[in-house]
């Protein structure tokens, strides 16, 4: 009688995932409704610590974005995606360009 000499979890060999880890139709629908905090990033600028000392209600602090810029999409801090910079009835808005598989912080 030959012996199995293949590693565990080799491509001949199908993985298994306990049953509650699984992802379903069910599970997903429990989290569909709880509430994910949506960003983007517009931009950086660099200020001295005595232009920031100065810095009050109304004060302007010029950002290196534009219209048709590339900004970063983020999802309770974590970067999700990227899109361009869209001006939609005098509104900052993001056309998504590329959606990551995986997020990054």
């Amino acid at each position: 009688m030959a012996s199995d000499t293949r590693p565990a979890g080799s491509a001949a060999e199908p993985l298994s995932t306990p049953a509650d880890a699984r992802l379903s139709t069910e599970n997903l629908d429990l989290v569909r409704a709880i509430p994910v905090e949506l960003s983007v990033r517009l931009g950086s600028t660099t200020l001295a610590i005595n232009d920031i000392l100065q810095l009050k209600p109304g004060s302007i602090v010029q950002l290196d974005a534009s219209v048709g810029r590339s900004v970063d999409l983020l999802a309770n801090g974590l970067l999700i995606g990227q899109g361009e910079l869209v001006l939609v009835n005098e509104n900052y808005g993001v056309r998504l360009t590329r959606l990551l598989s995986r997020p990054s912080a």
